[in-house]
């Protein structure tokens, strides 16, 4: 016969197993941001330490703005079982979380990077880690047509203030009635309104250049309109001056002007 006290040895052990093992987990919320491109998608992942479909808690996630104060950019909530958000301008959430949930961010500017955190109603505030978005530059020059079908070019820098040379290309995958015979493209606008050349001259040299050409051209017609009326003045002059002597001549030889 096993006495009593080997099995209650081996029940305490047990016991004390079985106790260990919530204390080993890792009780804090984490989030993580992959990287991201400046006018492109991101993403914002919350990872929690138990399954909130299940134990139904309310979630928040804050972008920490100016100052560091905190922002709420989705706010979730429980009423009666059904999961209600709040989620500000600029992000997106579909409302499916478990362990995890991910928040989109469909248009990334400037704005949105910088530091966030997500909280579980009854964590404590060491167990919140904090993850950054950081948003790089996109390097390419791209355009898109809105509904009105006007056309938007964003640029990797600047333009205003380097001062650089920009053209709008229409271009096909297929050939196009609008577009010349074995084309694929065609330039529809062009702005040479800065020289912005990397050789360092003046920017303005080739508006300077343009605007002395349109001066000249100016002056040399308001010359030729000035020489234009004094020709014809002086022409006027003779044409009077004659007229007057032909008068005199005729006179002369009136036939009135002798007896018979």
């Amino acid at each position: 016969m096993i006495p009593l006290n080997v099995f209650r040895g081996t029940f305490t052990i047990v016991v004390l197993l079985i106790a260990c093992v919530p204390a080993n987990c890792d009780s804090s919320v984490k989030c993580h941001t992959p990287e991201a491109t400046l006018s492109k998608e991101a993403s914002l992942t919350c990872y929690f330490p138990e399954d909130i479909s299940v134990s139904k808690k309310d979630f928040t996630v804050y972008h920490y703005v100016k100052h560091g104060l905190p922002d709420s950019v989705v706010d979730c909530f429980w009423v009666r079982g059904t999961l209600q958000c709040l989620v500000r301008d600029g992000f997106k959430f579909d409302k499916v979380v478990t362990d995890h949930m991910t928040v989109q961010i469909p248009h990334a500017v400037e704005k949105h990077s910088g530091k966030y955190t997500c909280q579980m109603s009854g964590n404590a505030a060491s167990d919140i880690a904090p993850c950054h978005l950081h948003l790089k530059k996109d390097t390419t020059v791209k355009c898109h047509i809105s509904k009105e079908q006007t056309l938007f070019c964003h640029f990797p820098e600047d333009i205003s203030q380097t001062k650089k040379n920009f053209t709008v290309h229409r271009h096909a995958d297929h050939h196009d009635p609008g577009l010349p015979p074995n084309k694929s493209s065609e330039r529809i606008n062009d702005h040479p309104i800065f020289s912005g050349h990397s050789s360092g001259g003046d920017p303005w040299s080739m508006q300077k250049a343009i605007l002395l050409v349109i001066l000249v051209f100016h002056i040399y017609l308001v010359q030729e309109l000035i020489l234009v009326h004094q020709q014809t003045r002086t022409e006027i002059a003779l044409g009077d001056k004659t007229l007057g002597l032909i008068k005199a001549k005729e006179a002369r030889f009136d036939p009135r002007c002798f007896g018979s």
